[in-house]
């Protein structure tokens, strides 16, 4: 996990999926156990995308499909010396169902995943990355990071 700073915010223009999911595969590369990432935007602006690129970053083999979790709520994944959650709050209603889920539990050593993050009653939770999407076009989104410098450097992604 990295060292807590000062959180700053970039923001990129993904112009096609591939984009999203390379994005994704910097970020993923970068992540380490223990670390959550948040996930906010519309229907359809790319949660789910950048979520593949994440978890094949972080090594979940290809064969492995990463789909949205919204009707299970959860979906989990095994990559060589980590263990990724990835969570969907879309359908969640009320604290106590996702706190039935385990996805905040403390003695947990992988990477969270939390899409529709904005749907947390609870706002004690940082996470190390907030990934917000935003639909400019069919094919094209803005997506805004607010995270530690040196996960961008880590990345590399430089503000």
């Amino acid at each position: 996990m990295l060292l807590m700073t000062r959180h700053i915010k970039k923001s990129v223009v993904s112009n096609s999926e591939e984009e999203t999911l390379a994005l994704g595969k910097k970020i993923g590369r970068a992540l380490m156990a223990g670390d959550m990432v948040f996930l906010s935007g519309d229907l359809g602006s790319g949660k789910t995308t950048i979520t593949r690129g994440i978890c094949r970053g972080i090594g979940v083999d290809e064969s492995i499909p990463i789909r949205s979790p919204s009707f299970t709520m959860i979906h989990e994944y095994d990559a060589p010396g980590l263990h990724v959650r990835h969570a969907d709050l879309y359908r969640a209603e009320g604290d106590e169902e996702l706190n039935s889920l385990g996805i905040f539990d403390p003695a947990y050593t992988g990477v969270t995943i939390i899409e529709w993050a904005d749907r947390l009653a609870d706002d004690t939770l940082t996470p190390l990355l907030w990934i917000r999407m935003k639909d400019i076009s069919d094919s094209v989104r803005e997506i805004s990071l607010t995270a530690p410098l040196e996960l961008f450097k880590k990345a590399g992604i430089l503000p």
